[in-house]
């Protein structure tokens, strides 16, 4: 499934009480397309979407806090997950958007899940 097709399916669920983070790159003009409003933000450096999501989730525990975070900044701070493990909010989701590309650089540079050798479930499931 394409990335802006997902984008549109998860859209038809949120509401207008959850909160959308999204990662730099395709992600976030795409999503911001579908979803304007107060309910989406940006975290705007790589490795960021996941942290500053789990930061919004602890502190607002009354909210449904999605994270759209990207194999590259997911890669770029594969240690936030421990804290996610640790913490384990309920109202945290994350999803990630694996193109295996680091999108926005020149020549769009294989991130190391195009190896076929990483694992971003297995390594999300065992923090």
């Amino acid at each position: 499934m394409k990335r802006y097709e997902l984008l549109k399916e998860l859209a038809k669920l949120v509401t207008d009480q959850d909160l959308v983070i999204t990662s730099i790159g395709g992600v976030k003009p795409e999503w911001y397309s579908l979803m304007p409003g107060n309910g989406t933000m940006f975290a705007d450096l790589l490795g960021c979407a996941t942290p500053f999501s789990l930061g919004v989730a602890l502190n607002l525990a009354h909210r449904r806090v999605i994270a759209l975070d990207t194999d590259g900044g997911m890669l770029f701070n594969l240690g936030a997950l421990c804290t996610v493990g640790k913490e384990a909010p309920p109202n945290l989701t994350i999803i990630v958007l694996d193109n295996e590309r680091y999108e926005g650089v020149v020549g769009s540079p294989a991130t190391h899940t195009a190896s076929g050798r990483m694992d971003l479930e297995r390594i999300a499931a065992a923090a």
